[in-house]
């Protein structure tokens, strides 16, 4: 906005002759302010001068690609999520010869109802082979504790040079429902393995049941065989 030898009448001059010529241009000046630095009042701020930054001050990001680019390089870097594998399929591959690591076994146990304990050997897998690298004669005996006496005592046959022996052979207790709290089923697996006649048979390991915790809807089931109390059978 401009205006150039514009003459104007100065009002009250002697005769109204008087004027004024004047050359005038407008100009916006705008300014920044700038925070109050304590001396009661904003400043206007010239050519703006970046500060310099102190060792001890961390660095300022100054831009929407600086902080997706800082964030995403530690991302690019971290190894891919490991997928988790469903607990029975981790049993099955890590717990295979049992939680003791010296086999399981496949029983049916079940009461009757003619006031008989039923119990069906099934198969053993996955039981050690012995110290020299032979493999065992495993049988299985069992008794229905407290009696350890010859009527509580029942064998399967011998399966020779097996770690993985089958039976399917079935045995009854008579016992009446009221004792049955009382009674636990001791399960030996023993290695008839040795020429002696009267050489003593080490045990392999056994199970114990809680005949008054049985399940009557999961009759039939695997059960990890644990180290034997003691070593050898009688």
């Amino acid at each position: 906005m401009e205006v150039k030898n514009e003459e104007y009448s100065l009002s009250g001059a002697s005769g109204g002759l008087a004027s004024l010529k004047l050359t005038l241009t407008l100009r916006i000046l705008k300014t920044a302010l700038k925070k109050d630095d304590g001396d009661g009042g904003p400043k206007e701020k010239g050519v703006p001068v970046k500060p310099e930054r102190k060792a001890s001050q961390p660095a300022v990001v100054e831009s929407v690609e600086e902080v997706m680019s800082s964030a995403a390089s530690p991302l690019m870097h971290m190894a891919p999520p490991t997928l988790k594998i469903e607990d029975s399929e981790l049993r099955q591959r890590t717990n295979a010869a049992g939680i003791h690591g010296i086999g399981r076994i496949e029983l049916t146990v079940k009461y009757g109802p003619r006031n008989n304990l039923v119990v069906v050997v099934h198969q053993i897998t996955n039981l050690q082979v012995e110290d020299d690298g032979e493999l065992p004669d495993p049988y299985v005996k069992l008794y229905l504790l407290p009696d350890r006496s010859k009527d509580s005592k029942r064998k399967t046959d011998v399966i020779k040079d097996s770690c993985n022996p089958k039976y399917d052979e079935r045995f009854e207790y008579s016992i009446p429902p009221n004792e049955l709290t009382r009674r636990t089923l001791e399960v030996n697996i023993i290695n008839k393995k040795g020429l002696l006649f009267l050489q003593r048979s080490p045990k392999m390991g056994q199970v114990l049941l809680d005949c008054g915790l049985l399940d009557s809807d999961k009759v039939t089931q695997w059960y990890d065989i644990a180290p034997a109390m003691d070593e050898d059978d009688e």
